[in-house]
């Protein structure tokens, strides 16, 4: 349900969003051809892990920024440069902001 108000919003505000239903999709989205200037993740995922995720896009994309989303503490990640964390719950003004200041 949040990955699709996330798009939506995300989508109305003039982005091109690649949504992913699980890791593997997301994997697959990255080896595609397609520009990624930014993931947005939730730290836990239902059957995987985000950090996990990203440590595997970025092989492919060692540049690729992250958007975290939890409802835990941020200590939970470790930020790169270039990365931020949004505490659940959020509202959709500040998804938006938080993704352009990442662009």
């Amino acid at each position: 349900m949040l990955r699709n108000a996330a798009f939506n919003v995300l989508e109305e505000h003039g982005y091109h969003v690649l949504a992913a239903s699980d890791a593997t999709a997301a994997l697959a989205a990255c080896a595609s051809d397609s520009p990624i200037d930014l993931v947005v993740s939730d730290v836990v995922l239902e059957h995987d892990n985000g950090i996990e995720l990203a440590k595997q896009m970025r092989v492919a994309r060692p540049d690729l920024r992250v958007l975290w989303m939890s409802g835990y503490s941020s200590s939970m990640v470790s930020v790169h440069d270039g990365d931020a964390f949004l505490k659940k719950p959020f509202t959709a003004e500040l998804l938006v902001e938080r993704v352009r200041s990442l662009l």
